[in-house]
């Protein structure tokens, strides 16, 4: 809608909405190997494994919660 109190409604269904959807987050994390520079020591391997099992559990923590339990938690925060 147009003027002072315009913007966007969304339209969908907020509990079938995930995080990761909206916000246009990538559909798996990058693989331990695809982070390994050539000639990485161990360490920087065993760190870069670590990290894109970071990376997994986030892309699934995005993909597991809808926008109607984000809405919920940001109605709760004080001055929401």
């Amino acid at each position: 809608m147009r003027g002072a109190s315009g913007g966007y409604r969304f339209a969908g269904n907020a509990r079938r909405m995930t995080r990761d959807r909206a916000l246009d987050a990538p559909q798996r994390a990058p693989a331990a190997a695809d982070a390994q520079p050539p000639g990485a020591s161990a360490i920087e391997r065993a760190l870069a494994a670590v990290l894109a099992e970071i990376d997994e559990i986030a892309v699934a923590t995005f993909r597991s919660i809808g926008l109607a339990k984000t809405l919920k938690r940001v109605a709760r925060e004080p001055g929401a």
